[in-house]
């Protein structure tokens, strides 16, 4: 790999979502979220931002909305990738609804010289982010 990633805490948006109930099963995914920036590097070159993903957890744990408010990157693929992981995670189920940020903070290097040379094919992510009626990214 070649990004490094600098994790925030998550900035809980109400009182009842406990940074480390939210903040966990996202740290345990944090490959995941890396990959999606990776990719990125892959097509465009070096990239440095940060991308801050705001969510709501049901009473069941599940994610219903994940969307970013915030895409200081150059490639709003790495936003919508990371909004889609967060829509996949299961949160422990609580007593009332919670909503949290987390900000993703990407710090890059060049990219290795892929044998092909070419750039690998340009991702979906948005598009299947917008199918899940989650909304448009930050700008």
């Amino acid at each position: 790999m070649f990004a490094l990633l600098v994790l925030l805490a998550p900035l809980p948006l109400t009182a009842d979502a406990g940074d480390e109930r939210l903040a966990l099963p996202v740290k345990k995914r944090m490959n995941s979220f890396k990959l999606c920036y990776d990719e990125a590097v892959l097509r465009r070159g070096s990239l440095d931002g940060k991308v801050v993903v705001s969510f709501g957890v049901g009473t069941d744990g599940r994610v219903t909305t994940a969307r970013v408010e915030q895409d200081t990157l150059k490639d709003p693929e790495v936003g919508c990738c990371a909004a889609l992981l967060m829509r996949r995670i299961r949160f422990e189920p609580q007593s009332t609804p919670a909503r949290g940020q987390f900000p993703f903070v990407f710090v890059g290097a060049n990219p290795p010289v892929r044998p092909s040379q070419s750039p690998p094919p340009p991702t979906q992510h948005c598009a299947a982010l917008k199918a899940a009626g989650d909304g448009s990214t930050a700008q």
